[in-house]
């Protein structure tokens, strides 16, 4: 694609988002009751959008089309966390839970797993700075084509 092209995309993704984004999050909201999950999941959708364009270029259907995908999104995070709940409740059912937090030989895997969020909260506060200092989120997207 040539540079214009690719001005006019990211022209249009951001009208695309403006008009779009604030309707995903609010239904996202009315159905997890969680601002930060219906932020994460109307992010999600945009971000899956952005390297579509042929999706959304057609503007005529993408109403129906952003409700079903946001319902989807929804019930995959809701099954994710059922899958999660299911396992951790075996894991205390069986002891297990128990068995890792007083076992020794677990706590080198509590560290690594200590310093492996401590790296993600940098890259997260790193991503957070970035986007202040540009003012939008979509400044970003277009450096994860």
């Amino acid at each position: 694609m040539n540079k214009r092209h690719d001005e006019d995309i990211d022209e249009l993704f951001e009208r695309f988002y403006a008009a779009h984004f604030p309707r995903v999050k609010n239904f996202a909201m009315m159905l997890t009751k969680s601002p930060h999950d219906a932020e994460d999941i109307a992010q999600s959708i945009f971000m899956k959008l952005w390297m579509r364009p042929d999706l959304w270029t057609d503007d005529a259907s993408m109403d129906a089309y952003l409700h079903v995908v946001t319902r989807n999104e929804i019930f995959a995070l809701f099954k994710h966390r059922r899958v999660e709940q299911d396992y951790e409740d075996k894991a205390r059912a069986s002891g297990l839970m128990e068995e890792l937090c007083d076992d020794p030989a677990a706590s080198p895997l509590n560290r690594k797993e200590e310093s492996l969020w401590q790296s993600m909260e940098s890259v997260l506060i790193i991503i957070r700075r970035r986007w202040r200092s540009t003012g939008s989120p979509n400044a970003d997207a277009r450096y994860l084509r």
